[in-house]
C-alpha cells in the first residue's frame, strides 16, 4: 500500500466515523425534543384543566359580588337621595348599609375557597 491510498483510506475513515457521530447525536437529539415536547404537553393540559376550573369559580364569584354590589349600591342611593336627610350622620340605618357592605365583601371572600 502506498502512503496516498492509507490517507485516503483513513480520510475516508474518519468521514465515516464523522457522519456516524452527527447521525447518533442527531437521533439523541430528537428523541430528547420528543420526550421533552410530550412531558411539556401533559403539563399543558393539566394547566389548562386547572385554569379552566379557576376561571370557572371565579366567574362565579364575580357574579356573586356584582350581584351584592348592585344590592349594596342601591341602598346607599336610596339612603343618599333621602330628602329628609340634610346633615350627615351615623345614624342606624348608616350602621346598617355599613354592616351590610361589609358582610357582602366578607361572603365574597368565603366563596372564593
Amino acid at each position: 500500500m502506498t502512503l496516498q491510498l492509507k490517507a485516503i483510506l483513513a480520510g475516508a475513515l474518519l468521514a465515516i466515523l464523522v457522519v456516524s457521530h452527527l447521525y447518533a447525536w442527531r437521533s439523541g437529539w430528537s428523541s430528547h425534543a420528543e420526550k421533552v415536547n410530550r412531558e411539556y404537553a401533559t403539563k399543558k393540559q393539566k394547566a389548562d384543566v386547572a385554569q379552566q376550573k379557576s376561571d370557572a369559580k371565579a366567574e362565579k364569584v364575580r357574579v356573586v359580588t356584582e350581584t351584592k354590589y348592585r344590592t349594596v349600591y342601591r341602598d346607599v342611593v336610596k339612603y343618599v337621595q333621602d330628602p329628609t336627610r340634610t346633615v350627615c350622620r351615623f345614624d342606624a340605618n348608616a350602621v346598617q348599609l355599613r354592616q351590610s357592605a361589609i358582610d357582602a365583601a366578607n361572603a365574597v371572600s368565603l366563596n372564593d375557597e
